[in-house]
């Protein structure tokens, strides 16, 4: 009537079928019984990022793809989840969006794939930067002209300059839209320096 507990992890990797345990008692009587078939896995799965996410980015995400099918969870560095466990399909890409990541850096987060038979795969996601907040102008904002009276007209030159609370990307083309009362002209930047760290100068 004592449960015994005997020990398989010896076992190679392979499906076992048909074992059976014999028990025999003093007067050689004997009894049996079958062992439902089982598989031994001992491989850990392979964790492959495939795309980190951009940095810095407002619109973080990741993608992945695990040699084996399990459940992922992603935790940052101090172990906080992230992302809840998820189930996943073995060599498809899955790709993950941290939308309610708050604006700061985010480093040492982990991608952890736990297959069927509780073997373990992990990969570090790259440190990034999350900034969902929009650039704002300050109080250094300056306009000049080539003209001598206080309005401007055709072939007059007119400079704008201002300056952001944080750097700004030239590629998406800012640009100043000009009220000139038959209609609205947009013009964009001529010019950008870096006064202080972080904060840039734009001229128009």
């Amino acid at each position: 009537g004592v449960a015994t507990t005997v020990d398989l992890s010896s076992l190679d990797e392979a499906t076992y079928t048909g074992m059976t345990i014999t028990v025999t008692d003093a007067t050689g009587n004997a009894g049996s019984a079958t062992i439902n078939d089982f598989e031994v896995d001992k491989t850990n799965p392979d964790v492959e990022i495939d795309t980190h996410p951009d940095n810095p980015t407002n619109t973080p995400s990741v993608t992945f793809t695990s040699s084996k099918a399990g459940n992922y969870v992603i935790k940052d560095s101090d172990d906080n989840v992230v992302v809840t466990p998820t189930t996943l399909a073995a060599g498809a890409a899955t790709t993950v969006n941290f939308t309610t990541l708050a604006d700061a850096t985010h480093s040492g987060m982990v991608i952890t794939v736990t297959d069927a038979a509780g073997n373990t795969g992990s990969a570090t996601i790259n440190n990034f930067t999350v900034d969902k907040t929009a650039p704002s102008i300050g109080t250094n904002f300056a306009i000049s002209s080539t003209s001598n009276g206080t309005s401007s007209g055709v072939g007059h030159v007119v400079t704008v300059t201002c300056t952001f609370n944080e750097n700004i990307d030239t590629n998406n083309k800012p640009q100043i839209k000009i009220e000139t009362g038959a209609g609205d002209t947009f013009s964009e930047v001529l010019a950008l320096t870096t006064a202080t760290p972080g904060v840039n100068n734009a001229t128009w």
